[in-house]
């Protein structure tokens, strides 16, 4: 009898209880459980000798991938190699002898990438595979020759046959930077009064960003880091300063320069002393409220002399470094205020530089103001001549006048003639018409008996005939 044991699980995601067999494993691991024999063997031979269930195969575990290791949003990398291989091991089958297959299959497919690909300073565009680029690649692609030559699988399988190395998840980097750079439009951008306010420390631009609270791996924030500032070319960083710049900003809230100068250190530097006096200044008060917390106790009674005045002491230094520590942050914030003063004014003078130069290229292109009261005085005229025509047009009394009042009496008394001519021609016309039909119409007995036996319409027809004579 088989023990149960042996079907539990390695991963403690998959961790099942002591009455599941196989099958039930499959199921919580989405694996099509009549397949799992030809899933966890070395199925590299297949490609070969029975394609379609070898493709079948990676497939399989292509989407398993997809959907159970890189569903996590705010996990951006894989950490590939011996201890993620023994999270897939089911103990009646052991660890699967092909996965390293479907990973380099989502690696060519540009699912995954390497932190060579994803760091290599040529690549502008992350959802370009490695390969692509110009037509002898691209020819390459579609014969099969010339892949990423990337492999996840060791030559030397002594203890594992996976490599040890990070992919990185793309479409999660890309989701995770989307997130970031909504934020920072909404929560930086659109509420900053001064450039200054665009420029701070990694740390802080992390807070603010939502990048600390989207994913908590060091290594994943430095990813989006990485994305936002080559990828989208939404900020620029160097020693420990970030700048947002004017890719998502609008122009007037930025410094039109696109590198970390000297000056963003020294605000960065300024900035970054009043937070940490500021900390302490906390701190101090925290300690100084602690002091005489225990000063009202019955307990500081019951100390020495001595003690008392120890702690005393500790509360007066405590507070005198406290007053010195505010003194000194507000003269800080004065300055911090000055130049975020200057920097609007900065701003202020490159805005109407800007301005000016836009009139002075407009004003240029119009010419100077003679030629402009040429085309005035030429407008006018134009306009003189425009009226001319609209008048000669509109004058009607020249066309009348060339008409005399015999000729046109003449037609008057012709066209009258030919009315009266076609009024005779008409009414002759119709006298004929009437006499013809009454010499065919018979009065008398026999003429009486057979209208008796006429059908109406004859009667009908007669009785026309009289009316109209």
């Amino acid at each position: 009898m088989i023990r149960r044991d042996r079907f539990m699980l390695a991963n403690p995601l998959f961790e099942v209880n002591n009455q599941q067999t196989p099958n039930k494993m499959a199921e919580e691991m989405q694996l099509p459980k009549s397949r799992l024999g030809s899933l966890y063997k070395d199925f590299r031979d297949m490609k070969e000798l029975n394609k379609d269930g070898y493709e079948a195969n990676v497939n399989t575990w292509k989407n398993f991938i997809l959907k159970t290791r890189l569903n996590d949003k705010t996990k951006l990398t894989l950490h590939c190699g011996p201890k993620w291989l023994s999270s897939f091991r089911i103990d009646v089958y052991g660890e699967p002898k092909s996965i390293d297959i479907a990973l380099d299959s989502l690696i060519e497919e540009n699912v995954l990438l390497t932190t060579e690909s994803f760091y290599d300073p040529q690549r502008r565009d992350i959802d370009k595979t490695s390969h692509e680029g110009n037509l002898l690649s691209t020819l390459f692609s579609y014969l099969s020759i010339g892949k990423t030559g990337i492999s996840t699988r060791k030559h030397n399988t002594d203890t594992s046959y996976l490599k040890q190395m990070n992919l990185i998840i793309k479409d999660n980097v890309k989701d995770a930077a989307a997130m970031a750079q909504k934020t920072i439009k909404e929560d930086i951008v659109e509420k900053s009064s001064s450039p200054i306010d665009l420029i701070m420390d990694t740390d802080t631009f992390k807070n603010r960003s939502g990048i600390s609270k989207a994913v908590k791996s060091e290594n994943d924030q430095e990813i989006i880091l990485y994305y936002l500032e080559h990828y989208t070319q939404t900020i620029v960083r160097d020693h420990d300063v970030v700048k947002i710049i004017p890719a998502v900003t609008s122009e007037e809230n930025v410094d039109s320069t696109k590198e970390i100068t000297e000056s963003d250190i020294n605000i960065v530097q300024v900035k970054t002393t009043i937070s940490k006096l500021e900390r302490e200044i906390v701190r101090l008060g925290e300690d100084i409220d602690s002091i005489i917390s225990k000063q009202h106790s019955k307990e500081y009674h019951e100390l020495s002399r001595e003690s008392q005045k120890a702690m005393l002491k500790s509360r007066i230094l405590a507070q005198r470094f406290k007053d010195r520590l505010t003194g000194n942050k507000e003269n800080l914030t004065t300055v911090m205020q000055e130049l975020r003063t200057s920097s609007t004014n900065k701003m202020i003078v490159d805005t109407l530089q800007k301005s000016h130069d836009t009139l002075k290229t407009i004003n240029d292109s119009i010419g100077p103001v003679e030629k402009i009261e040429e085309l005035m005085d030429s407008i006018s005229e134009q306009q003189e001549i425009s009226q001319q025509v609209t008048d000669t047009l509109a004058n009607t009394d020249t066309i009348t006048e060339s008409i005399p009042d015999s000729e046109i009496e003449d037609e008057l008394a012709e066209l009258e003639k030919q009315m009266e001519s076609k009024t005779t021609v008409s009414s002759d016309k119709e006298e004929e018409e009437v006499l013809s039909k009454l010499k065919n119409l018979r009065v008398g007995t026999d003429s009486l008996e057979s209208s008796n036996t006429q059908p109406e319409t004859h009667k009908e027809e007669d009785k026309t005939l009289i009316s109209e004579t």
